[in-house]
Order: structure tokens, then C-alpha cells, then sequence
């Protein structure tokens, strides 16, 4: 698929042809296949006529042009996962991809996230230590020309359970429909104390966002403050300030942009 072709205004989406092929479990597409797609999207670009433009055109072509290649081939190269046998998922090759790609894998460092990171740490919520194991694992590879594979997304990139629980305070709760919190605070790892706050802006009318629960962990901003060892405590501090924000959840997955410190506050 290219998906050029849902950028050209005045095309309806009936117009533009999907292609599909089903093939027996466990076989992956080869070359053949692969050429039989593209020029089935070859031949939706030539019939789609004047109502694509000639510049268009022309890239979706260039763009098709280096969709030829064998996955079977391509899929060895790579470590788990993949698909083949009794696998099952989704898996996208794509080529040519962003020109920004690069920059946005490379950009960061040990004391700034990279922009991808940014934007996919965090997919499912694995912080929290009493939630189930998360139906979607997101993980994120980049292979490196020297034959390494970097992980950015998975394992420990993002915060543990261990080191939400290692946090100086907590609080943990649920505002209503009308905004009024219901919970707890607990500091230091003392005995959590119970809270009721209303919100006096509510007027009796529900909130527009309706319920929602809460888990706030708190690392306090200097080390002589914490009571978290100096090794643990400057483990936890440099990744707050790589990766630290407010990340909402629905149904255990993230919800964009939120978790970005460039939009929490």
C-alpha cells in the first residue's frame, strides 16, 4: 500500500484499490507476491488518470519501485519477533521511510529522549505493580549498520513497577464525575492517609471528562531530600528528566501526547 495515495485531495477512498492476498499459515510472501501487489498498485495509479497529478503520480511510482524484494530473504536478517510457522501479528516493511526517521531514533542522548522514544515509551502500562501483564508489547529495534540492535522502547526503557513503588510519595485515588477526589496520600512510605477533596467548580454539574483514576508517584527533586539510596535515586532522577511526565491511560494504553513534558503543564 502506499498511502500517498489517501494525501491527493478530490479522490474518493472507493476509488483507491487495497490490495489483499491470503496465503497458508506459516508461509511468508516472496518476491512473486510482493510484485503482484505492487503492480496491482501500479494499475490503480494508471487508472485513476487525470485525478491524480503527474508529480503524484510520478512518486507513488519512484516509491513502488523499491518494493522489490523477497521477505523471506529479509526476515533472517532480523531477530525475534517474526512471523512465519505458527507466528501471528502484524508485521510492516516500508520503504522508502521519513527522511526524519534518522533524526528522530538518533536525536536523543542520556539526558534528552528522542523524539520516537517521546512519542512511544510508555504504550501499555507497565509502571503500575499491581496491573496485569499488558495484552499489546511494544518494542522498538534499531538494527545498526555494524550488525548491533538497539532496543529503545522495551525492557526497563520505560519506568518499572519497582521503580514506581521506590518513589519518595504517592497518591492514588478517583475523582467522580463531578471532580471530587476520593483516595489517598502517602509520604515517605509512611501510613497513607485518607483525603476527600471537593471541587468547588463542579456546581453540581459533571466533569466533561467524566471519572478517572489516579496514580501519582513523587521523587523528591533533591537527593538529600529523598529517602532513596544515592545510586537508586540518581537512577530514577535521570530518567524523570529524560522520560518523566503524566501519562494517561484508557484501557491500558497510552494516550497521546500526554506523558510529553512539552504538554503536561
Amino acid at each position: 500500500m502506499n498511502w500517498r495515495l489517501f494525501e491527493v485531495p478530490g479522490i474518493d477512498l472507493d476509488s483507491i484499490d487495497i490490495p489483499v492476498v491470503k496465503l497458508p499459515d506459516g508461509r511468508l510472501p516472496n518476491k512473486e507476491v510482493i510484485d503482484n501487489l505492487v503492480a496491482r498498485v501500479l494499475a490503480n495509479v494508471d487508472a485513476l488518470g487525470a485525478k491524480l497529478p503527474v508529480d503524484q503520480a510520478d512518486a507513488i511510482r519512484s516509491d513502488l519501485a523499491l518494493m522489490s524484494f523477497d521477505p523471506n530473504l529479509v526476515q533472517p536478517q532480523f531477530s525475534e519477533p517474526h512471523l512465519g510457522q505458527d507466528r501471528y501479528g502484524t508485521q510492516f516493511y516500508i520503504r522508502p521511510c521519513a527522511a526524519i526517521l534518522p533524526d528522530d531514533i538518533d536525536a536523543g542522548s542520556e539526558d534528552v529522549a528522542s523524539p520516537l522514544q517521546k512519542m512511544l515509551l510508555g504504550f501499555s502500562n507497565t509502571m503500575m505493580p499491581d496491573r496485569a501483564v499488558p495484552v499489546i508489547k511494544a518494542e522498538f529495534r534499531d538494527h545498526l549498520e555494524d550488525g548491533r540492535t538497539r532496543e529503545l522502547i522495551g525492557g526497563n526503557a520505560f519506568f518499572t513497577p519497582a521503580e514506581f513503588v521506590a518513589a519518595d510519595h504517592h497518591i492514588e485515588g478517583v475523582f467522580d464525575e463531578f471532580g471530587q477526589f476520593s483516595g489517598w496520600v502517602a509520604v515517605y512510605n509512611r501510613a497513607a492517609v485518607d483525603h476527600v477533596i471537593a471541587w468547588p467548580g463542579s456546581t453540581g454539574r459533571p466533569t466533561d471528562c467524566g471519572p478517572f483514576r489516579i496514580k501519582f508517584a513523587y521523587l523528591q527533586g533533591r537527593m538529600s531530600e529523598s529517602r532513596l539510596p544515592p545510586a537508586e535515586y540518581s537512577h530514577i532522577s535521570q530518567k524523570l528528566n529524560r522520560i518523566g511526565g503524566l501519562y494517561v491511560y484508557r484501557d491500558g494504553i497510552r494516550i497521546l501526547p500526554y506523558g510529553n513534558s512539552d504538554f503536561d503543564f
